[in-house]
């Protein structure tokens, strides 16, 4: 076996002579080897600063994400926040919707209700009356009483309208069995130009009605109808 080293002289690599069996290496020359390895390790501890270098820097790389994940964690609760309000104002509208159409529900109702009571009001009031004539145009002789009677049971009122030159009373008779007479109500003319005008509602009539002229001298001109609603 051959044992090589050093030469310090050369830096080049020789074989070692043995002698007597034995290895004769000089300390100055590990000494230098020594120096050299301690070079070298000089030199393998700036690389691992430089690896210490990144590494702080790697280190700041986490940070900043950390803190950017952070800042992002932020913003999505932040997100999260603003979907929680909008739901509950979501849910707020659609209950103001129902409580809305639940109102128009009620207006519908009590605009049927009003309705009705409109008709019914109209109906009352005689603005849908109808009417049917008994007396047209009839001149009433001075105290005469007219030849027909008018059945009056299915209306509800009777209108009487007369005229006159010289004003006498009119007598509204009034029987229930087409028979036997009586005075419902007097009419008494009203002047008007050179007329005189009657104009009388019998509300509620007994069943047959008629006309009496009362006066002594003066024709009157008669016309009458039963209301009904």
């Amino acid at each position: 076996m051959t044992i090589h080293g050093i030469d310090a002289s050369t830096n080049v690599a020789k074989p070692i002579k043995m002698t007597d069996q034995k290895l004769h290496i000089k300390g100055s020359e590990i000494e230098t080897k020594l120096d050299t390895i301690n070079t070298s390790l000089g030199s393998l501890s700036v690389s691992v600063g430089d690896v210490n270098v990144n590494t702080d820097g790697l280190e700041g790389l986490v940070g900043t994400s950390n803190t950017s994940l952070s800042a992002i964690e932020g913003s999505v609760d932040g997100i999260e926040g603003l979907i929680g309000t909008t739901n509950t104002t979501l849910t707020a509208i659609s209950d103001s919707v129902d409580g809305l159409e639940s109102l128009i529900g009620d207006l519908d109702t009590a605009q049927d209700l009003t309705n009705t009571k409109l008709t019914a009001l109209v109906s009352a009031s005689g603005i849908n009356r109808t009417s049917s004539t008994f007396m047209s145009s009839v001149a009433l002789a001075a105290n005469s009483q007219h030849s027909s009677s008018f059945d009056a049971s299915s209306y509800k009122s009777v209108r009487i309208l007369g005229s006159s030159l010289n004003g006498g009373s009119l007598n509204i008779m009034g029987s229930v069995d087409n028979s036997t007479w009586y005075v419902l109500k007097g009419m008494y003319a009203q002047m008007d130009d050179s007329y005189y005008n009657y104009s009388e509602i019998i509300n509620n009539a007994p069943k047959y009605i008629t006309i009496k002229n009362q006066g002594s001298s003066d024709t009157v001109t008669i016309v009458a109808e039963g209301q009904s609603f």
